[in-house]
């Protein structure tokens, strides 16, 4: 069976905390990458949702939110797919559930890599 990556985009504006809703398309986010200096928070988290309407946050099966710490370089990660399958919408956040944290200087873009199996 051969996959296929889409490249696709969000962006957490001045003020917000989470980025517009990503539509997952039954496909899977497999890599998310920042630009240089922009994102303002340290942690990068996510929220999940089935419906596109009600977001909750994303747990690992340890019961550990999906975390990626960020720095003020430009960052690429490779995400853990397995905590992602099967989520039709998600959300990037920065900062955690207990302590989000709104983008202070400029609209943050984000980019990110599907992919469908």
């Amino acid at each position: 069976m051969t996959s296929k990556i889409i490249k696709t985009s969000a962006s957490i504006v001045i003020g917000a905390t989470t980025s517009n809703p990503i539509v997952l398309n039954e496909m899977t986010p497999v890599a998310l990458m920042t630009s240089a200096s922009v994102v303002t928070g340290t942690a990068i988290t996510f929220l999940v949702s089935t419906d596109g309407n009600t977001y909750v946050p994303l747990y690992d099966e340890t019961s550990t939110e999906v975390s990626l710490t960020n720095t003020t370089a430009a960052r690429a990660w490779s995400l853990p797919v397995k905590n992602f399958l099967g989520w039709t919408f998600m959300k990037v956040r920065l900062g955690t559930s207990a302590s989000a944290k709104a983008q202070a200087t400029y609209d943050a873009p984000i980019s990110l890599l599907l992919e469908q199996w």
